[in-house]
């Protein structure tokens, strides 16, 4: 006769499920079987338990990239909407002035105004509306590039680099292959920001004096890698505990690719120069 024994299978205090064993001899269960039954229900009640945090923190890592997508698509929105505002009211209202004060500092020639206060004073404001609207124009570009909207991600990346960097006496070299598919409009502005803020790093903190920047893509993922020739760091050291500084910008700038489903990568050592890549898998990056 094989006798039955039943144990519970417990996540703490609430029962998940019974397991009926059978001995296959005709005998009863020994205190070491009934010992090592238990133990094999709370390890599978622990391995449930497991499973199921599992199964919520993954629920809630897609939960928090479609909102944080949300939140992207919704922030560039509102950029490109300041930025068109900025560009066919603010910047063309300057531009106007420009032109007036031009008038009438050539008319003050013309009528032959002697004062030189005056000249003087037109001449300063011509400069200062100009130096405006150059500033306009650089903030337009960095709250929505027009390369982004009409020639795409590797236009705009090439683009702010050399304009951020060449005037430093930073030599840049772009490269990139294979990556010739459409993105989704949030990888490729999340792309195009995360560029940004590496390249405002590589300003404010690196001392290079060459930046190579390689975008790469495959039939798998697509792949941005930006180097530089300056100081280095050692990313052991990184923090984010004071809410500023490199430590906190690296970790916007990693949340921002894992919104997206991407994630960051940074090498870099003390007067070995610094290279950062970020990868965003095809499957979530892709249109088609």
């Amino acid at each position: 006769m094989r006798l039955p024994y039943c144990i519970t299978v417990r996540i703490r205090i609430n029962v998940m499920g019974v397991i009926n064993c059978a001995s296959l001899k005709a005998h009863h269960f020994t205190e070491s079987d009934i010992h090592l039954l238990h133990s094999i229900g709370e390890q599978l009640g622990i391995a449930v338990e497991q499973a199921k945090l599992y199964e919520q923190l993954q629920s809630g890592r897609e939960k928090y990239r479609q909102i944080a997508r949300q939140v992207i698509i919704a922030q560039e929105e509102e950029r490109k909407r300041i930025s068109k505002e900025l560009h066919d009211e603010t910047s063309q209202m300057l531009a106007g002035l420009t032109f007036n004060l031009q008038a009438l500092i050539e008319m003050a020639e013309m009528i032959g105004i002697e004062d030189r206060k005056f000249k003087d004073l037109l001449k300063k404001t011509l400069s200062s509306t100009v130096q405006i609207n150059t500033e306009v124009g650089r903030l337009i570009s960095d709250l929505r590039p027009t390369l982004l909207d009409t020639l795409g991600l590797i236009p705009a990346i090439r683009q702010h680099a050399e304009s951020n960097l060449t005037h430093l006496g930073i030599n840049v070299s772009f490269k990139y292959e294979g990556a010739d598919k459409p993105l989704r409009p949030e990888v490729e502005v999340s792309l195009f920001r995360w560029a940004q803020g590496v390249i405002g790093n590589i300003m404010q903190h690196s001392q290079a004096k060459k930046v190579s920047i390689f975008l790469k893509g495959d039939s798998h993922k697509i792949e941005l890698c930006i180097s530089d020739d300056g100081i280095g760091f050692d990313p052991s050291k990184l923090t984010v505990k004071s809410g500023r500084g490199k430590g906190a910008g690296m970790f916007i700038l990693k949340e921002r690719l894992r919104s997206v489903g991407g994630d960051c990568l940074i090498q870099s050592q003390p007067g070995q120069g610094t290279t950062v890549t970020a990868t965003v898998p095809l499957s979530q990056a892709s249109l088609d």
